[in-house]
């Protein structure tokens, strides 16, 4: 009994510990895209200041607009890509802990969903039509549950499990190397440092025109001008940050899937991997606790910091 309540303790951690991170990984992506639409915004505003405020016209709003270029698809099936594994995160979890056969049967809809656009996704990020996997391997899964009955009964749904942890395991290793790597060569960490520093520069020549201003309007604006040199200086470590996650979520499932193999569905290694996970996720986006870690600091010449320490 021991075994089968850890079996569905530890399975449930993963899935909400990777679901949170995942999450907090869709936010570095859609900071690219937020800072990209503030940068234009930006320019629009110097360009018709003064005396061409008037010159504004309707067109030049629409042009904001751009039509989708081939990185952008890429940085979308990145997004969606990292979605999915978080939702198959998610659906291991439901899986552990449902309550009726209907919930068991969501679970397992969910879960072969997510597989189903990681596979799509992987294929986009890769520029090539060798999927990640055949859509009917992964279908043995399915065939399993009709096999074994009620997954109601512990025993079952562990043994469920546990063939589906140890048969995903390759792929989400594979999806997981290829988020990183994309993190990596996405330019989104570079993108944010280019437009958050031209949006500095706007705004502290905006700042210094203003002569004649509140004390209240000058501290506002000071903290404003902090908060975007900050985040100049963490863009790298945001991206960086992510990789970590991706790695630790990739090293944790490979760590399950191992366990479960060898029928240990509670273990020290088990524990503390999931420790690491939770901890992780807790301390997301603390760039002072990461770079307390790193080994190797540098800092460019804008003020970027990074850890070069291997990802």
């Amino acid at each position: 009994m021991t075994g089968c309540v850890g079996t569905t303790t530890e399975i449930a951690t993963f899935g909400e510990s990777t679901h949170a991170l995942t999450g907090k990984i869709d936010r570095v992506i859609d900071s690219y895209n937020t800072t990209a639409l503030e940068r234009e915004f930006t320019d629009l505003a110097s360009l018709y200041s003064d005396s061409h405020t008037k010159d504004l016209t309707r067109e030049a709003l629409l042009e904001i607009r751009k039509p989708i270029t081939p990185k952008q698809k890429k940085n979308f099936a990145l997004y969606r890509a990292n979605q999915a594994l978080g939702e198959y995160a998610q659906a291991l979890r439901a899986l552990s802990v449902a309550g009726s056969q209907g919930e068991l049967d969501m679970a397992m809809a969910d879960l072969y969903g997510s597989m189903k656009d990681l596979n799509s996704h992987y294929k986009t990020l890769k520029k090539s039509k060798t999927p990640l996997f055949e859509p009917e391997d992964f279908a043995l899964s399915t065939k399993l549950v009709t096999a074994l009955g009620s997954l109601l009964l512990q025993e079952r749904r562990n043994t469920m499990i546990k063939h589906i942890v140890i048969e995903a395991d390759p792929k989400i290793a594979t999806i997981c190397k290829e988020i990183t790597r994309q993190l990596h060569t996405s330019g989104i960490g570079e993108g944010i440092a280019v437009a958050k520093q031209y949006i500095f520069t706007e705004e502290l020549i905006d700042y210094r025109s203003h002569t004649e201003s509140t004390l209240d309007w000058r501290r506002d604006k000071i903290k404003r001008l902090y908060q975007l040199r900050r985040e100049i200086a963490t863009s790298t470590l945001l991206i960086q940050e992510a990789q970590k996650a991706i790695k630790t979520i990739q090293e944790t499932h490979h760590l399950l899937a191992k366990e479960l193999q060898a029928n240990r569905f509670t273990s020290h290694a088990i524990t503390q991997a999931m420790r690491r996970l939770k901890t992780l996720n807790k301390h997301y986006n603390n760039f002072e606790k990461l770079l307390l870690e790193c080994k190797k600091i540098s800092q460019n010449k804008e003020g970027v910091v990074s850890c070069n320490d291997p990802v």
